[in-house]
């Protein structure tokens, strides 16, 4: 059961990262009232990271089967999380 869970939680973390690839990080109001809107697959640091991310997670949920495999993709996974590291910077 433990397991079956973790893998909806990493499935909807992969479906959010997917996600990031037609969301907006920041929207810039410039003078005169223009806007300008700034994606993650705009800037080449944050695109990669977000493929990285992304075939991290969509490898840890076809590896489900292999344990080990299993471990070391997920907690990959977690840590090349693009939105997380967009907000420390």
């Amino acid at each position: 059961m433990w397991q079956r869970i973790q893998i909806l939680y990493l499935a909807i973390a992969a479906a959010l990262v997917g996600s990031l690839f037609f969301c907006n990080m920041a929207t810039i109001i410039g003078p005169e009232g223009a806007e300008v809107t700034i994606g993650y697959h705009e800037k080449l640091p944050f695109l990669l990271l977000t493929i990285m991310a992304f075939t991290a997670h969509v490898g840890a949920l076809a590896s489900t089967r292999i344990r080990f495999l299993w471990l070391m993709t997920s907690t990959a996974s977690q840590t090349w999380n693009p939105v997380s590291i967009s907000a420390a910077i």
